[in-house]
């Protein structure tokens, strides 16, 4: 796997390519939560999506976070 540190560099790498009127969109999947923990200040960004008998339901991170969700915890600095 990446190594934690490099999560920061690679969604720099991404926020960049997206930058334009013709840039792409870029859709990732991850289990990884350093890969999430870098895109918490832009939380609108991540959807959670999730599966529970046979219906598929999708919740931006901005209303899935908060005290009381599991999802709920400061980020953790990775050291650089």
């Amino acid at each position: 796997g990446l190594h934690p540190a490099l999560f920061a560099k690679l969604v720099a790498l991404c926020r960049t390519l997206v930058q334009g009127p013709d840039a792409p969109q870029i859709i990732a999947t991850t289990h990884n939560p350093y890969l999430v923990d870098e895109l918490v200040l832009d939380e609108e960004s991540v959807v959670l999506v999730e599966k529970s008998e046979g219906k598929t339901s999708f919740t931006p991170l901005s209303r899935a976070r908060g005290p009381g969700s599991e999802l709920f915890r400061p980020p953790t600095p990775v050291a650089k």
